[in-house]
């Protein structure tokens, strides 16, 4: 969420585009840096790791919802 809304405070005019736009550049690094994790036979995840890695997915997306939804409301105002 930091992220995003620091993103998005330092754009002059269009602050909820340039949070979208960070949120799909953070899905491309992140989503590249899986699959070279994955392609290299390093995940190791076993029992309670899987677990771990959806809640860390999870509030990742919860938190980029909650940046966008934050400057959304902070525009209208």
């Amino acid at each position: 969420m930091a992220y995003v809304v620091a993103g998005a405070k330092v754009a002059p005019i269009y602050k909820l585009q340039a949070a979208v736009v960070l949120i799909i550049l953070l899905a491309i690094v992140l989503s590249a840096s899986a699959t070279y994790v994955a392609s290299n036979g390093n995940l190791d995840y076993e029992a309670w790791g899987w677990v771990e890695f959806v809640a860390v997915v999870a509030l990742w997306i919860g938190g980029t919802i909650a940046g966008v939804y934050y400057i959304n409301e902070k525009e209208r105002q």
